[in-house]
């Protein structure tokens, strides 16, 4: 710990971090949980010490910046380079990715793979492909669904990128540097599902996986994707989160349930399952009303009675004040109270899936 101390006193930042826990120390890197001494918050500093490790801090940086602070991804609160070094301080989660979960039932299997892939689908709405997607970078947040995170090999799609990954989990192109495609993500999925079905790791041959994937307990038109998914390189190339999405929820028809996410549990809204034709309030408890939710039929609509940001699929818009808007795809609503903190809704098919109160203008760095 004295020289991961060291090296950030170098960068200049011992003034303001001091380093709580070292997380992963190698000959050209360094990652740690540093505490903030103004604020007492935990922050996570990543360190390259050489040319490549420089790229993939620097990489991670670039990625989280075009982001914009989507809630789907760590929020960034510095990038510093110093004395042939680069360091990127970004947002601690003090939270279990899904490298810790054990083999669980079908359902839950459903549950998590259906908002990871929710919260991919900003990520490839702003031309972001991750290619490095495996449990360990699946992290549920209480109150802000599944939380993706380590962008050092990410790319914009249709570039290449470094010949990275993780074998079992990175589709071939991501491990042979070639071009990026939103495809290559779903070949994650498919081995992140394995995983999180069986309890074991994924074979790394794309053929071994897709033979194991057929001896799941899925619904056969979800199988049948996966396994194209795995073992057709052209089919992966046009194969996109919206598709997966459908599947998922086709296979467990309650995901299409209005619920929120709290503490890890999910519950029906205090407005349960919205009758048609009737319109219905949302607000969390002791916060102000935000807007009208209206449903008819399958559709969904909302209308906004403070300032709110749409994010669909990555991109921003704001929504006028008092006016009707329908819901659709992954939407992200987020939505300022009268005491001016932001909070967001997270809509899967046009339906409230989470809520946090959520900042992202803030720097660490001073």
């Amino acid at each position: 710990m004295g020289e991961a101390s060291i090296i950030l006193e170098q960068l200049g930042l011992g003034e303001r971090y001091r380093v709580s826990t070292v997380l992963a120390e190698r000959e050209a890197s360094l990652v740690v949980v540093a505490v903030d001494k103004r604020t007492g918050g935990r922050v996570v500093v990543k360190v390259g010490l050489d040319s490549v490790e420089r790229r993939l801090v620097d990489n991670e940086a670039e990625i989280l910046r075009s982001l914009g602070g989507l809630p789907v991804a760590p929020r960034l609160y510095g990038h510093v380079h110093r004395h042939g070094v680069s360091a990127v301080i970004i947002e601690y989660l003090p939270y279990k990715s899904l490298r810790h979960a054990q083999a669980m039932g079908l359902m839950r299997v459903l549950d998590l793979v259906f908002y990871a892939a929710a919260s991919l689908c900003h990520i490839h709405g702003k031309g972001i492909v991750h290619r490095d997607l495996k449990p360990d970078n699946l992290i549920p947040v209480p109150r802000r669904g599944v939380v993706v995170i380590d962008y050092g090999i990410a790319s914009l799609a249709g570039r290449p990128g470094l010949p990275a990954g993780t074998p079992g989990y990175s589709c071939p192109e991501a491990l042979e540097g070639a071009e990026a495609r939103p495809g290559c993500d779903m070949y994650s999925f498919a081995a992140i599902m394995y995983f999180l079905a069986s309890g074991r790791e994924p074979p790394r041959e794309p053929e071994t996986l897709a033979r194991a994937m057929t001896g799941l307990s899925l619904h056969t038109s979800l199988v049948e994707y996966l396994y194209r998914i795995v073992g057709d390189p052209n089919f992966r190339a046009r194969a996109t989160c919206a598709q997966l999405l459908e599947l998922l929820s086709a296979t467990k028809p309650s995901l299409r349930q209005p619920h929120l996410i709290l503490d890890g549990a999910v519950y029906i809204l205090n407005y349960g399952i919205i009758p048609v034709g009737e319109h219905s309030n949302y607000r969390l408890p002791g916060r102000p009303l935000y807007g009208h939710i209206y449903r008819r039929n399958n559709i969904v609509y909302y209308q906004p009675l403070t300032e709110t940001t749409l994010y669909r699929c990555g991109k921003e818009k704001p929504l006028p004040l008092n006016e009707w808007i329908q819901l659709k795809g992954t939407d992200i609503l987020v939505v300022k109270d009268l005491e001016g903190k932001n909070h967001y809704i997270h809509f899967h098919d046009g339906l409230a899936t989470g809520c946090a109160e959520y900042s992202h203008n803030d720097s660490l760095v001073s």
